[in-house]
């Protein structure tokens, strides 16, 4: 593993996957392997997939992509749709973002002063991850296979949100 390193390859071995991966920014690498530790194992699953599906050596982006979402909804569908026993991206959503006048969430970050960060800069960021995935409806008018650095990038902020969710960044208020 460290011959890999020794020799400056883009490349690094993954021993969960048993696969080598395309390095990334030690910052994205630490931020990914902190959410696999913070995440419920079914969370932790789609993750690593989505990681292997966006950096293997046969990327996949709309597998990428898709996984990533995949793993945004298994964290906040317990907390936007606890009840709905077929959990969904789209309905966890609609459930925060109708309970956003209310007050009923908040995130631990700070606006400007001492004021907490509108929740709804947490739903734009949901949003975002859910309503660009071109790749879900095959024949739509937007359906298109994912590019590369959508799936990078989808897989970035769902590592994010998921990190923020697993942290109590989004609270109930």
């Amino acid at each position: 593993m460290d011959h890999l390193d020794d020799a400056g390859s883009f490349l690094r071995f993954e021993p969960e996957e048993h696969r080598l991966i395309r390095r990334v920014d030690a910052s994205a690498q630490q931020a990914f392997d902190r959410a696999l530790e913070d995440s419920p194992v079914d969370t932790e699953k789609l993750l690593r997939s989505a990681w292997v599906h966006a950096y293997g050596l046969h990327p996949d982006p709309d597998k990428a992509y898709g996984e990533a979402v995949k793993a945004v909804e298994d964290v906040l569908s317990p907390l936007g749709a606890p009840d709905d026993k077929v959990r969904t991206l789209g309905k966890a959503l609609g459930n925060i973002k109708s309970q956003v006048p209310s007050g009923k969430w908040e995130l631990a970050i700070g606006d400007q002063g001492d004021q907490k960060a509108n929740i709804e800069r947490f739903v734009g960021m949901v949003e975002l991850l859910h309503k660009n995935q071109l790749s879900r409806h095959a024949g739509g008018h937007n359906s298109r296979s994912q590019k590369q650095h959508e799936a990078e990038a989808a897989l970035h902020l769902a590592i994010l949100i998921v990190q923020w969710v697993n942290t109590n960044v989004l609270k109930k208020a």
